[in-house]
């Protein structure tokens, strides 16, 4: 299976006062996967849709970010009719394919929502690696 390309359909951002503690919570879903013709390489090919949604809640109503959109996958019949038919069934993605589908769904969306938190003043919504001195 190899991801060929993706869409963001759309970024929201909002903030209220911030308070105290800051509790950042991220969350990625699956919406939906359904079959799509897809042209890749100067050809049409047999492929998937996956529209996701990413959101990121701080403080429990203080502030949020949400980015939809969707990836497009091509792979082998086979492989594509497994992702489709475990999605069908039971809303999830069989074991092979969660990671790689995930980690772009998670890039896609942290990808949007850095420079979304900033530009409405909340902390990003993942922790920066941070250099230290000699102690």
């Amino acid at each position: 299976m190899l991801i060929v390309g993706e869409k963001i359909s759309k970024v929201t951002a909002e903030r209220s006062d911030l308070k105290g503690q800051i509790t950042i919570k991220n969350n990625t879903n699956i919406e939906k996967i359904s079959k799509q013709d897809l042209y890749s390489a100067g050809g049409k090919k047999k492929g998937l849709s996956i529209d996701f949604s990413f959101a990121c809640l701080y403080n429990d109503g203080d502030g949020k970010i949400e980015v939809t959109g969707s990836v497009f996958c091509i792979g082998k019949d086979a492989e594509l009719k497994k992702m489709e038919s475990g999605w069908k069934k039971d809303k999830k993605l069989k074991e092979e394919f969660n990671a790689p589908i995930f980690n772009k769904l998670m890039e896609l969306g942290y990808m949007q929502a850095i420079p979304l938190a900033s530009a409405v003043g909340l902390p990003a919504p993942i922790r920066f690696p941070r250099v230290s001195g000699k102690k």
